[in-house]
């Protein structure tokens, strides 16, 4: 619960003056109030030390400026994000349907078409999205449960798998080709 005063209430004190301000505190997603320090420790469920803990932490001249990151992000913010991260899923599917696509002659492309791709498993798909996301600044979009669902959106790509028969009495005791 300190942890949570401190990231929280760290961007209400204002250092050159030595003055608390209050917190805009987002109640639902029409609904925001502004509430001192005090009334949002109360808020939260923490005990008046705690919050006394908290603002001797912040208040703290030695203390380095923390990075302020906002956690009360309002629901329309994490649809956004959450709508981005399933757009740059899309797009990785997408760019791996393009790019396995044959094209058997310069301009016989034809959009709209089936391509088959190597079957893999979920833990595969994921691992090979996390590499093509390593090196962005956001880092890797989604989980691999979204990866799911947007893989299976896809239309035009399908999956290889080996297909053969069980093997009976009859097709278990041919050798294969020698050739002779």
């Amino acid at each position: 619960m300190l942890d949570f005063l401190v990231q929280n209430l760290t961007h209400c004190y204002n250092r050159t003056d030595e003055q608390w301000g209050t917190l805009n505190v987002h109640v639902d997603q029409i609904c925001s109030i502004e509430d001192c320090p005090a009334a949002f420790a109360l808020l939260a469920g923490s005990s008046s030390s705690q919050l006394q803990s908290a603002a001797s932490i912040i208040a703290d001249p030695d203390r380095e400026a923390p990075i302020i990151k906002d956690v009360f992000t309002t629901v329309k913010q994490q649809n956004e994000q959450r709508g981005l991260h399933f757009s740059l899923l899309r797009a990785y599917i997408a760019e791996l349907v393009n790019k396995h696509e044959a094209n058997p002659a310069p301009g016989a492309h034809q959009p709209g078409r089936m391509t088959h791709m190597n079957k893999q498993t979920w833990k595969q798909k994921w691992a090979a999205c996390v590499i093509y996301f390593q090196n962005s600044a956001d880092g890797v979009p989604g989980s691999g449960s979204m990866l799911k669902r947007a893989w299976k959106l896809e239309t035009r790509l399908k999956e290889k798998r080996a297909c053969s028969h069980s093997k009976c009495t009859t097709c278990s005791t041919l050798s294969p080709y020698d050739g002779s």
